[in-house]
């Protein structure tokens, strides 16, 4: 008799010990991978957010930076981490360009991962050097038009969200312009202000700083909705396109495998930080908006923009450097 006690108590202890470990988690540091450079859009996002999350969590939040191919080499990093809850990656809105932008990845950026939320959304800008005759999106088109030859713009890079948001505007207004990729935003917002490329599609927080500088002149911004940061600059889809919307969005994301308790407990921590009045402040003054929306939400973003840049990616004919 008991043995058979002590075996039962084992089997209580067994079939408990996953709440414990649920209850338990948190227990250490969480990492967030970055799949790019620091000082960029999504490190900052990620850096801001992530003090947030580790006051709600009541752990450390550690940020890796794996930066190269756009994104893609940090993204397979964390698709090959331990599926626990404690590697989580931070990207940005290139997560859904990618599988329509690369023929081989080494992930499958659906399969692999499982939504948690989306952090903060925000347009890509196009700011022309101020010698540029243009004051709106109508008047740089028709200079443009009459001016192909000086009709280049620069991106952080082939592929980037500004590249795709300048390659949706062409096809939509059939303008042809001369795309000239630079490694990174801060790179190509430098040669636009120095007159070497007339004009740039790059992140908010790239050009902010410098339109209010007076260094570029924004034209047009690519979300739905004017920015609090630069509210006399219009949309492009009130600007004449009105089906036109790309948004730069920073997502959570983690390994599929990764139990649907820490996921829920991650997104109910993340939806607290998000609501930090401090950290809705700060990204609106950098051009970006917090958003959050449920695991589900995230991954009906990515699944609809997969199938919207594969089909821009083929028709243009756009590949990789």
């Amino acid at each position: 008799m008991q043995f058979k006690i002590s075996h039962l108590m084992g089997v209580v202890c067994l079939a408990a010990a996953p709440a414990v470990m649920a209850q338990n988690y948190p227990s250490q540091a969480i990492k967030f991978v970055v799949p790019y450079s620091t000082g960029g859009t999504s490190d900052a996002i990620a850096r801001q957010f992530g003090v947030r999350l580790s006051s709600v969590m009541k752990q450390p939040v550690i940020i890796e930076n794996r930066a190269g191919a756009g994104g893609t080499v940090g993204t397979g990093v964390v698709s090959k981490s331990a599926a626990d809850g404690y590697t989580v990656l931070v990207t940005l809105s290139s997560h859904s360009i990618n599988p329509g932008l690369y023929k081989q990845l080494s992930y499958d950026t659906e399969k692999d991962f499982k939504a948690v939320t989306l952090l903060a959304n925000g347009p890509q800008i196009l700011a022309i050097n101020p010698k540029i005759p243009a004051n709106n999106l109508k008047e740089y088109l028709d200079w443009v038009r009459k001016n192909p030859a000086e009709g280049n713009y620069a991106s952080g890079g082939q592929g980037t969200p500004g590249h795709l948001a300048a390659e949706l505007l062409s096809s939509m207004s059939d303008v042809k312009f001369q795309h000239i990729p630079y490694r990174g935003g801060g790179a190509a917002v430098v040669d636009v202000i120095g007159g070497q490329v007339g004009a740039v599609w790059v992140t908010a927080i790239a050009a902010i700083p410098h339109v209010k500088a007076g260094r570029l002149r924004a034209i047009a911004v690519t979300t739905k909705d004017r920015v609090s940061a630069l509210p006399n600059v219009p949309t492009v889809a009130e600007s004449g396109y009105p089906t036109y919307v790309v948004d730069a969005w920073v997502g959570m994301f983690v390994p599929v495998a990764t139990p649907q308790d820490r996921v829920d407990t991650l997104f109910k921590a993340a939806t607290v930080a998000l609501a930090d009045p401090e950290l809705k402040a700060a990204l609106l003054t950098q051009g970006s908006e917090v958003i959050g929306g449920s695991p589900a939400d995230t991954s009906a973003v990515v699944s609809a923009e997969i199938k919207l840049w594969r089909k821009l990616i083929a028709e243009r004919g756009i590949k990789t450097e």
